[in-house]
């Protein structure tokens, strides 16, 4: 047997469970899968985005894409109230 791939089990700041791991060179990550029947897969991995997210300066407007978490767009709205 040969060692594939190694994962470890995450917690977001929010709570939500993600795996990850490397594969080589590229990163990937994990999230559960909401199953809709026994034949799904619990886990469904992805390529992880290379981008590292860098801190806006002051003067810049915010990228509503800093607020994304697993792919789900957050409006900047719901924060700024």
């Amino acid at each position: 047997m040969q060692k594939l791939i190694s994962i470890w089990k995450n917690k977001s700041k929010n709570g939500k469970i993600y795996y990850s791991g490397k594969l080589g060179e590229v990163n990937i990550i994990g999230f559960e899968n909401v199953k809709e029947n026994e034949k799904q897969p619990d886990i469904i991995f992805y390529i992880a985005d290379e981008k590292k997210k860098e801190t806006p300066k002051k003067e810049e407007k915010v990228n509503e894409s800093v607020f994304e978490e697993f792919g789900e767009q957050v409006s900047i709205d719901e924060y700024l109230d």
